[in-house]
């Protein structure tokens, strides 16, 4: 079960029947016992967390630059995707910890950051971070 946090307290995301953006900077909830609520997070954000999320089935990794304590050296932390957040705009790799994945490693080694911008590999994804 999912939840989100209004006005009358945390309400399961499946009592929710519709959705409505306010004019300044909110949302409004139409419960299915017909009850009304604000949400206390903005329209956009709310329809964020009520995406649908599945599972990672595509080997898609998360990977990240790590930079030693003497800045001498670069490394890389590779972290499973564990699911995606689909949303309207693109989908969002989720991390165990449940944060959102920055930079894509593909299967075929290839590096992608949240640009755009590819990498054909993480040699070359490393080499830009290089002192």
């Amino acid at each position: 079960m999912r939840f989100v946090e209004t006005a009358i307290g945390s309400v399961n995301i499946d009592h929710v029947e519709s959705i409505r953006r306010k004019e300044i900077h909110g949302a409004e909830l139409r419960l299915v016992s017909g009850e009304k609520t604000d949400a206390l997070f903005t329209y956009d954000t709310l329809i964020e967390v009520l995406c649908p999320v599945v599972p990672n089935t595509t080997g898609i990794q998360s990977v990240e630059h790590v930079t030693s304590e003497d800045e001498q050296s670069v490394s890389l932390w590779i972290q499973p995707i564990v699911a995606w957040r689909i949303t309207s705009t693109l989908p969002l790799g989720i991390l165990p910890n449940g944060e959102t994945a920055e930079n894509l490693l593909f299967p075929d080694g290839r590096v992608q950051r949240p640009t755009g911008e590819e990498f054909p590999s993480t040699d070359a994804f490393l080499a830009a971070y290089q002192f």
